[in-house]
This record gives structure tokens, sequence and C-alpha cells, in this order.
């Protein structure tokens, strides 16, 4: 998943209901509470708009086939490290059949999953929605904290690298003047020596 701000910011939700008014209708109560709703045509679609930003997925189940959760899985399993992709699957009601059992199984490889059953009452979508976004909210500021930490330690090695560099260069400049002051001392010294001599002749 590439890495930007928009990737670290985007609150859009993706909406996957292709059959029928649903994905319209999510969209506009969405968007009527003051969240941003795109709608994909299909699952495969969906996947393709998680890797431009998105916050979280609203997606009917009927939507969902082996086929498309495998894309689906694949779309999140390229997900950065620190990114847990909130996925809302709005489930038909009734009593749980071989069928349904066999529907959650279908979905467990896509982590982070929250099932709503219908008939789903708008407000229970948009709280279950925000709930969602303010997750995301949480994994893009520890992405945030995470690239600044990694910025100030590369930072630090730079410093320590530039450090040691002017370290070698003043050792060197060191050994440089103090082989060059060697020989004007040695003369020095002889004349020194040579003086102390004359007098100590007179």
């Amino acid at each position: 998943m590439p890495k930007g701000n928009n990737l670290y910011q985007s609150e859009r939700v993706l909406v996957c209901a292709p059959f029928g008014r649903d994905g319209s209708l999510i969209q506009k109560h969405l968007s009527a509470a003051g969240l941003s709703a795109q709608v994909c045509s299909s699952v495969q679609e969906l996947s393709a708009a998680i890797s431009e930003g998105a916050g979280a997925a609203v997606i009917s189940d009927e939507a969902l086939n082996a086929d498309s959760v495998e894309c689906l899985r694949a779309q999140l399993a390229r997900q950065c490290p620190w990114s847990d992709f909130p996925i809302i699957i709005m489930t038909s009601g009734g009593d749980t059949t071989d069928a349904s059992r066999f529907r959650l199984r279908l979905l467990e490889p896509l982590g982070n999953v929250t099932l709503l059953e219908r008939p789903l009452r708008s407000a229970t979508l948009i709280s279950s929605v925000r709930t969602a976004l303010r997750a995301r909210q949480r994994q893009y500021q520890l992405a945030t904290y995470r690239d600044e930490r990694d910025e100030n330690e590369r930072e630090m090695v730079r410093q320590n690298e530039a450090l040691v560099k002017a370290n070698a260069e003043l050792e060197e400049f060191a050994y440089v003047s103090s082989h060059d002051l060697q020989e004007p001392l040695r003369m020095i010294n002889i004349y020194t020596q040579l003086l102390v001599k004359e007098f100590a002749t007179q």
C-alpha cells in the first residue's frame, strides 16, 4: 500500500451493495451524517479503491463470494504493518444455518470485520461506521508517530556519522600540525642547548 498524506488522512467510506438501490441509499444516509462515501460497483473495484486511501468499507454479504473475498483478502494482505482496515458487512437475518456458518468461515481471512444484521436502522449503520473511522484514525496516528520516530532515528544516525567524520578530520589535523611543529621545536631545542653551553663557558 503506497504511503502518502491522503492515505494517512482519508476517512472515505467505500460502499459495495451492488443489488437494487442499497448502495445509493447507504451513500445518501452517510452523506447526510457528514461522512464521505463512495459507491463501488463490485468488491474488485472496492479493493482497488482501498489502495488509494479509505477509512472503512460497507459491503452487503450478497456481493461476497469466494472469488471476491480472495480479491479483498489479497488487497488487505498488502497493507502496511500499521493498517487493520475495518470492514462492515451487512448480513441477512435469520437463524444460523450451515450456509451462514460457511459464510462466516469465508470471511475470516478479512480480519477486522463487523457484521450487522439486516434490516438495518440508519442510526445503527452510522454509529458503526463512525466507530470504524475512529479506529482507523488511531491507526493513522500510529503510522504518523512511527514515521516521525523513524525519521528522528535516521537524523540521529546522520548526525553521528557527521560527528565521527569531524572527529576523524580533527585528529588528522592534529597529527599533521604536530608533525609540522616537531622540526621547528627540535631546532629551537638545539639552539637553546647551544646558548646554555655558551653561557656556561663564559
